[in-house]
């Protein structure tokens, strides 16, 4: 089942030291740096395939640009929600516009073992933010078909706080383990926590990491947005390759190959049988510019 094959990945990850992040820019790892990343997602695979059965649908995708300056991090996140079955009520679009500000609390520090951590305000709303250009946009390259979905007329603002903790623990010149923990509480109450670990090896100007995760979310209270986050638990595994770019940039690309959509996503393929019901896909693009 799952559980076994997720299992034998956490087993690999920890036997042969290869990597785990979630697209996330590890703040223990450049703690003494600054740099600015842009990071898109979407529930598309590597090779531009959305779900068999419902599409590039429900979350489909996020675009964040962030910045780590001395002892702040500076973000805004763009997420964007579409549903256009008719079975499957509503049908609409909506974007989710977040805008966080973090301040280093504490880095706990020896000879192999590095502890960031951060907290931070953020101020949330959904309405209509350009989600729609940036969808067409990637099916066009894509190759998949686009979405004329009017806007939902559930226009919600909140804030919240949330804290932000990762740590490394250095196993040679070559490679090093991780752990990566965070969540937020909004004031509507909606919020996660996320729990994620692995190890990272590098190779010259290439590094293979894998991601074992699992999270809990608690969704936005917008219309769509709760009606389309169906798997609550998210466990998902991950496998990423980065390569350094010069000096200063880095790109990274993910995909799921076990387990849930991170984001909540549950499509289902009723043709198919048992475990292979769920068929929701997952990819990332993550460059990075250190200065």
């Amino acid at each position: 089942g799952i559980c076994v094959r997720i299992g034998l990945l956490v087993f690999a990850a920890i036997s042969c030291t290869y990597s785990l992040w979630a697209g996330e820019e590890s703040l223990a790892r450049i703690h003494s740096g600054d740099y600015f990343r842009l990071y898109t997602s979407n529930n598309i695979t590597l090779r531009g395939k959305v779900a068999e059965y419902y599409g590039d649908n429900f979350n489909t995708g996020t675009l964040l640009m962030e910045a780590k300056k001395d002892k702040s991090l500076y973000g805004v996140n763009l997420i964007v929600y579409t549903q256009d079955y008719p079975e499957l009520s509503p049908v609409q679009r909506v974007d989710v516009l977040e805008m966080t500000y973090g301040q280093l609390l504490d880095i706990y520090r020896n000879e192999a073992f590095t502890t960031v951590v951060y907290a931070s305000g953020q101020l949330i709303a959904a309405g209509n933010f350009g989600g729609e250009l940036l969808q067409s946009s990637i099916h066009r390259v894509t190759d998949n078909a686009e979405f004329d979905l009017p806007y939902s007329e559930d226009r919600h603002m909140t804030a919240g706080v949330a804290l932000r903790g990762d740590s490394h623990i250095d196993i040679n010149q070559y490679q090093y383990a991780f752990v990566y923990a965070k969540g937020a509480v909004n004031i509507d109450g909606s919020g996660f926590a996320q729990l994620d670990i692995g190890t990272v090896r590098h190779y010259r100007q290439a590094e293979f990491k894998i991601l074992l995760g699992i999270k809990y979310i608690s969704p936005l209270r917008q219309d769509l947005v709760e009606a389309v986050t169906v798997e609550r638990v998210p466990k998902y595994a991950i496998v990423e390759l980065g390569v350094e770019l010069g000096s200063d940039i880095v790109l990274r690309v993910g995909t799921k190959v076990l387990g849930d959509n991170p984001y909540g996503n549950q499509a289902e393929n009723p043709d198919l049988p048992g475990e292979q019901k769920v068929n929701d896909p997952f990819s990332y693009l993550n460059l990075i510019y250190r200065f």
